[in-house]
Formats: C-alpha cells, sequence, structure tokens
C-alpha cells in the first residue's frame, strides 16, 4: 500500500474512533477543522512588498549566520536531560538562552550534560532556521550551513552511546527529547531535498533518520503515556518523509502507537489521564508539531484524525479554571498553568483555529503565519466555570458564590502521580487562598523526590508523616453542589488506614474535615493533616516551641524552615491575609494533637509559602479545618 492510500485510511479509521470525542464542547468555542497549508509563493511574495515581514526574514538571516560562524555543537559531548540544566543550589532551571556559558568543571555531571542538550536542541532549531531561510530567500549558502551540520549528525549518530534510562537514544539523553527535535531535522531534510546530492540525502536518511525512527518506535511505557504519543508521532513523521508506508502504519497501529495512545490517554470529559493540565498542553504540543510536519512534507491529510481529540483537549481546560485564570495543579505540574492556554492555542490555529488561537496569530510573525496567514477571529466566549466531576480522572469542583474548591480525590493512573489522594485548592474570588505549588523543575530534583512530590508538600492527610501508600482510584461518596457539599473516602489510604474527607462551602466559609478510620486492631498511629498556602499567616497563639524538631516519617520536614510548635491543642486560630482578603483560619479535633508551622518550599524555586500541621497520636480521630472570611481590608 503507498503513504498516500494508507493516510486515507487513517482519516476515515480515525475519524470513527476519535470524532465522536466533541459532543461536550463549549458552542461559542467550537472550532472548525482545517487543513493546513505551506504555501512558499505567497510567503515570497510578503517578504517581498511587505516591509515588516522583509525585516523579520532580515534579522532572522543575520542570527542564523551568526550563530553559524562559530562551532555550537561539539559532536563528541554526549547530551544528557535538558530539565537537568538547573541550579545546582537551588534546584531552580537556569536560562536556557542559546547563548548560556557551558558550567563549570565543578558543576555535577548532570547539569554540564544537561547544557549539552540544551545546546544541541538549540542546534538542531537552527538547521531548520538556516533550511527555511534558502527556501524563502533562495540562498544556497544557507543550505549549505544546514547540510553541513546534518553531515555530522548523520556522521555521528551511530558513534554516540546508546542511552537507555528513557527509552532508546543517542543524539540526547532520553527518547522523548530525541523525539522532539526529530521533527526539525525532518523538515530540515524536507526542505533541503532539491539541493543536495541524492548520495547525501540518501546519507541523512540511513544514518540518521532510520536508526533514530528505531529507537523512536522502540519506547514503551507500558502505561501508553504523553512520552508514546510524542515518539510515536515522530516515527510518524520521519516514515513520511521517507515515504515508508510500512513504517507509517506501525507508528499508527502498534500497540504502543498513536491510535493506542490516544484511545488510552482521552478521558470521556476530554482531559488526558495522566491527571495533569500541563501534561495534556504537552500532548497537544506533540499532535501540534506532527500537523505541522505533516503539512510541511504535503501531507496535512495524515494528521486529520487527531484533530477532534485534540479540539476536546485543547477546550476542556477552560471548565476548571479558577478565577484568577488559573488552574489547579495535580499531578506533576512544574508551574500553575493559565487556563488560556494563549501558546497551545496559536501552536494549533492552522489545524483547530479557535477564537484564542485566531486573535493570537493576528499579530503574530512566526513561519506559521507566514505560510498560512491566519483568517480573521470571531469574538472569545468562556463558557461559565460551574460545579462538576471528571470521574475519570478523579477531579471534583464545588462552585459556590465567590468560593471555589478544587479536590484530587484519588488516581486512575499513576503515570506523574503524587502523594496527593484527597488533596484540595481553595480559592475566594480572584484570591489564591491554598493552591498547590507544583514541583521542581527537574523531576532529578530532591525537591521533586523528597518533597513536592511527597504528602507534606500537598494538602492531603498524613498516616505516620506520610500520605497515600499508592495510587489508588478513591471514591467520591457525596457529590451535592447545591448545598456546596462534597465528600471522598480512600478506603486503603496506608496499609490498615481508612481516610474520608468531607467539604463544605457556605456563603462565607469553607469547612473540610478529615476522618481518619483504622482497620481492625490496628496500633496507634500519628494521623494529622497539612495545610499548605502563599497568603500571610498572622496572629499564632500564645504557647509556641520555637526552633522545634520536626515530625518524623517524611523527609519532606527536613525542608521546613523557622519551625514552630504548639502542644496538648484541641483548637488553633490564626489568620489569613491572602491580598486584600482576610480570613481566619481554625483548626480542631476531637482529640489533642500537636501543631506545627513552618516556612516550606513554593514555586518557583527558591520561593517560601506557609505550612501548618496538625498531628494526633491514637486510633479514629477526626480533624476540622474552617476557613471563614472576614470583613474586606478598606483600600488605601
Amino acid at each position: 500500500m503507498t503513504v498516500n492510500a494508507f493516510a486515507l485510511r487513517v482519516l476515515l479509521v480515525g475519524l470513527v474512533v476519535l470524532g465522536t470525542a466533541t459532543a461536550r464542547e463549549p458552542v461559542a468555542l467550537q472550532p472548525e477543522l482545517r487543513r493546513a497549508q505551506s504555501d512558499w509563493a505567497q510567503a515570497r511574495r510578503l517578504v517581498q512588498v511587505d516591509p515588516a515581514w522583509r525585516q523579520w526574514a532580515q534579522v532572522r538571516h543575520q542570527a542564523v549566520e551568526a550563530w553559524f560562524r562559530i562551532e555550537r555543537d561539539p559532536v563528541e559531548q554526549v547530551a544528557g536531560f535538558p530539565n537537568d540544566y538547573v541550579d545546582p543550589a537551588t534546584g531552580a532551571a537556569l536560562p536556557r538562552t542559546p547563548d548560556a556559558p557551558e558550567p563549570t568543571a565543578a558543576a555535577p555531571a548532570a547539569v554540564r550534560k544537561g547544557w549539552v542538550a540544551v545546546r544541541r536542541q538549540a542546534n538542531i532549531a537552527k538547521v531548520l532556521e538556516a533550511a527555511r531561510l534558502q527556501r524563502l530567500l533562495d540562498q544556497p549558502e544557507l543550505a549549505e550551513l544546514a547540510a553541513l551540520q546534518l553531515d555530522r549528525y548523520a556522521e555521528n549518530y551511530g558513534r554516540w552511546p546508546l542511552q537507555q534510562s528513557n527509552g532508546r537514544s543517542r543524539m540526547l539523553g532520553q527518547a522523548l527529547d530525541e523525539a522532539v527535535s526529530a521533527f526539525d531535522l525532518v523538515e530540515a531534510v524536507a526542505l533541503l531535498r532539491d539541493q543536495v546530492t541524492e548520495q547525501r540525502l540518501r546519507q541523512w536518511e540511513r544514518a540518521l533518520l532510520r536508526p533514530m525512527a528505531e529507537n523512536l518506535k522502540a519506547y514503551d511505557s507500558r502505561v501508553l503515556n504523553n512520552v508514546d504519543l510524542w515518539c510515536a508521532l515522530a516515527s510518524a513523521t520521519i516514515a513520511l518523509a521517507l515515504d515508508d508506508a510500512p513504517l507509517l502504519q506501525r507508528a499508527f497501529d502498534d500497540p504502543v502507537g498513536v491510535r493506542a495512545v490516544m484511545r488510552a490517554g482521552l478521558g470521556p470529559d476530554g482531559l488526558w489521564r495522566e491527571a495533569s493540565f500541563p501534561y495534556q498542553a504537552y500532548v497537544l504540543q506533540a499532535v501540534a508539531r506532527f500537523a505541522d510536519a505533516a503539512a510541511a512534507l504535503d501531507r496535512a491529510d495524515a494528521a486529520a484524525e487527531l484533530l477532534p481529540a485534540a479540539r476536546r483537549l485543547l477546550l476542556s481546560p477552560l471548565d476548571w479554571r479558577f478565577d484568577d485564570g488559573s488552574l489547579p495543579s495535580p499531578s506533576d505540574a512544574r508551574f500553575r498553568m493559565r487556563a488560556v492556554d494563549v501558546a497551545i492555542h496559536l501552536a494549533l490555529y492552522r489545524h483547530t483555529p479557535t477564537a484564542i488561537g485566531l486573535q493570537a496569530a493576528q499579530p503574530e510573525r512566526s513561519w506559521n503565519t507566514l505560510l498560512d496567514p491566519p483568517a480573521a477571529p470571531p469574538p472569545v466566549e468562556l463558557p461559565p466555570v460551574r460545579s462538576r466531576v471528571a470521574e475519570d480522572v478523579r477531579f471534583a469542583q464545588l462552585r459556590r458564590g465567590p468560593w471555589q474548591l478544587f479536590v484530587h480525590y484519588g488516581q486512575s493512573s499513576a503515570s506523574h502521580a503524587q502523594e496527593e489522594a484527597l488533596a484540595y485548592e481553595l480559592g475566594f474570588g480572584t484570591e489564591a487562598v491554598s493552591r498547590d505549588a507544583g514541583t521542581a523543575p527537574s523531576y532529578a530534583s530532591p525537591l521533586h523526590r523528597d518533597y513536592f512530590s511527597l504528602g507534606v508538600g500537598n494538602n492531603v492527610p498524613l498516616v505516620n508523616g506520610a500520605g497515600q501508600a499508592r495510587p489508588a482510584p478513591g471514591e467520591l461518596v457525596v457529590f451535592k453542589p447545591a448545598e456546596g457539599r462534597l465528600r471522598a473516602r480512600q478506603p486503603a489510604y496506608r496499609p490498615g488506614m481508612d481516610v474520608e474527607r468531607g467539604f463544605e462551602l457556605s456563603d462565607n466559609a469553607f469547612r473540610e474535615t478529615t476522618r481518619f478510620e483504622p482497620a481492625g486492631a490496628a496500633p496507634a498511629q500519628r494521623l494529622g493533616v497539612v495545610f499548605n498556602t502563599d497568603c500571610r499567616l498572622d496572629g499564632d497563639p500564645a504557647g509556641a516551641e520555637p526552633g522545634a524538631a520536626v515530625p518524623q516519617g517524611s523527609p519532606g520536614f527536613g525542608y521546613w524552615r523557622g519551625v514552630r510548635r504548639w502542644a496538648g491543642r484541641q483548637s488553633w486560630e490564626s489568620t489569613l491575609q491572602c491580598g486584600r482578603q482576610r480570613f481566619s483560619l481554625r483548626i480542631e479535633a476531637d482529640a489533642e494533637f500537636e501543631v506545627w508551622r513552618a516556612q516550606a518550599p513554593s514555586t518557583p524555586l527558591p520561593a517560601q509559602r506557609e505550612t501548618v500541621y496538625a498531628e494526633a497520636q491514637g486510633g479514629p480521630v477526626r480533624f476540622t479545618t474552617e476557613i471563614r472570611r472576614l470583613e474586606a481590608q478598606p483600600e488605601r
């Protein structure tokens, strides 16, 4: 079967497999799907007649020539993980600027290899830039600059060591990063096809693209996550460039191929089953890259079946936004993401053009807007945010007046799961009362491993200082939005411990109740609840023990600073200043408990936030946390 015939079957089958996932989109944002184009003739005319586009092209031309005047990517260097390019002292991400200096020999090896990866990715991007500019400006010297870099990569791909810490890769430290760069390499090769000898072209295909595809198609996470999708779509892109129908069919129909991953990943509520909004956006980046590459190869039809699913994934986050415009941060998230992710809407405007994406594209000068100018946008009308449940990913949301509560009551996937079953986030109007901080920029960071991903870094119950034993679905026991009530349970939160949490919203207050129920004759345990906030905590009660030792049971407690402790309490009170809103905070229990207050890590690093932890000893115990609105502060 030829590639064109196979792509037609892809389209017909895919519309059946994925096309039913569009029924619940907000009508005001429902975009039409379209076939992207890459009109080089029109692009050349624009650069000739439009001074702004002419200047844009000249600036990029100068930047590419300056980049390749010196050696930027010594091929003898072995790359690691870009996310390991962080400040060794704080764990904060270092700026990924193209001219960032190489770390000193004293820097950790992971940081230095991370820098190599960042620089290699930048060099590959410049190869594509040179290839595009030569076609736009008809300058053979730019084609040769790009071709020389492809020669070096083809010559050295088989010489780099095979790295298998996360899939199979050689050019970069893991299969995912190689997949991301594969899109640039494929398009560069395609653009230079008519500018180089047949022998040179075949060498790039034989020594670079084919072995890269072999490594990428070997990736198997066993849970079918976002990385599987990136690798499968990169393999499919290489197949399109090579006109290799068997490789394309395998990329789509393999047990870890595009179709299998999309069926496993896209839930009935339009949410990605890894239950992380940044990873949902990352999936959309993969679809956008494949759709762009397919258009560049004059094969836009090959991406058609993915677009209905992409439309669902693009719009569903809007249903979960807080009033400040941000999203909750369940599972692994390195930042508090905006609900209207303009960059993702912009990346997809050629394929599933929303009003948001088209608005963003109007003033944008980029290769996409040059090759495929955007249509005029309709008005943007966001859907209202209501109380809702997404059972598939164990999300629940309550809205009542200015209050908004988000609860992640369990996990249906272990991929990127944290110890955060029964965690909650709370907002009052545009003020964030208690929000998830996300995690560190590198998964290798001790702060990710030993704090942010553990129970102590989240608003959760703790048993002997630890959060849930393993990811588990849990159950939603009560959901009554009209009454502002929600209750969820984790029957085996820790071995021998059943935990249930109830949440209530009234006009002026939020109340959360945690019930610990030991199973059978379990030994007495330390039972507690954590509350984290970026608000200012004022008005400590008397009797604090300054400089107290931190609790035991989790390495996360070791990151606390300025620790104070109160013993023998049955209630503890303070106040929260959240922007211009002021609240009382009260924690009480049906048994005596201890309270710790400290400064804890927040994001972006090295930020700090307030944390309060209440802990009791013994068997069944119930904690109640109440946050009540006080009179608003007058404007100054």
